[in-house]
């Protein structure tokens, strides 16, 4: 067993290496060389590369060959240990407030054609309806007794009709491209009731020749009016949807 002396000998030794190594790098910049240095140690060392330390020091020009006691620069070439870069802050971009995307002839129908998931008989029309008033599937055949559909379908169904009868149609009115969103959603609950080709009809002279020019379009709400029978019969339901079209229509876009 060490006695203690020889063992805080050795610890004092160990402690004046480390000590010597870690002055050896002068507050100038420098190293001085030590007994068993290598230019590779040195590098390693200050975290440097053997090339960075000869770049700094032209004399040296074999890196095998330093003495002791030889001061060696180590310059600006002395890397630190890279600092990490702080983590970029994500700017928040400012939340622009959501727009309904609703078209306006979608709360007209919702209410006035209502919702039937399985199919009905409609003894005005004598014909199989489903959904908020599909007579036929989007595939073209006719509804029949016995089918039924979810209420997604149902807005399917209608956003195709409308997309496929009633827009192209609607088109082909000198003023529509005119109209803001809300007259024309006015227009697809019309056109959805009375029929896509209603414009230019003999049935339907007063809501064409509203229609007709610019200059009469302020006469379409009072137009609408006019169309609340069925058959010749008035229909009180009739007359609170054309009051609703008119309604959407007077309506300015927000």
């Amino acid at each position: 067993m060490k006695s203690f002396l020889t063992h805080l000998f050795e610890t004092s030794s160990i402690l004046s290496s480390i000590l010597a190594s870690s002055i050896a790098a002068g507050s100038s910049g420098t190293y001085k060389v030590s007994a068993g240095d290598t230019l590779s140690k040195i590098a390693k060392q200050q975290n440097m590369s053997v090339q960075d330390i000869m770049t700094a020091n032209p004399s040296i020009k074999d890196p095998n060959k330093i003495s002791v006691g030889q001061t060696i620069n180590l310059g600006s070439q002395q890397k630190e240990s890279p600092t990490p870069s702080p983590t970029p802050t994500p700017q928040t971009k400012p939340t622009t407030p959501k727009q309904s995307g609703t078209p306006a002839w979608k709360g007209l129908i919702d209410e006035f054609e209502g919702f039937k998931s399985e199919a009905y008989w409609d003894p005005t029309g004598k014909v199989w309806t489903i959904g908020r008033g599909s007579t036929t599937h989007p595939d073209g055949t006719p509804v029949k007794r016995g089918d039924r559909i979810t209420k997604e379908q149902a807005d399917e169904y209608t956003q195709n009709f409308i997309d496929t009868k009633i827009m192209p149609n609607l088109k082909k009115i000198p003023t529509f491209g005119k109209l803001n969103p809300n007259q024309q959603g006015a227009l697809v609950s019309f056109a959805y009731n009375a029929g896509p080709n209603f414009y230019g009809h003999s049935r339907y002279q007063d809501i064409t020749k509203a229609l007709g020019s610019e200059k009469t379009l302020g006469d379409v709400p009072g137009a609408l009016m006019k169309y609340n029978t069925s058959k010749g019969q008035y229909l009180r339901g009739l007359e609170r949807r054309r009051k609703a079209e008119g309604d959407v229509w007077n309506t300015p876009v927000q």
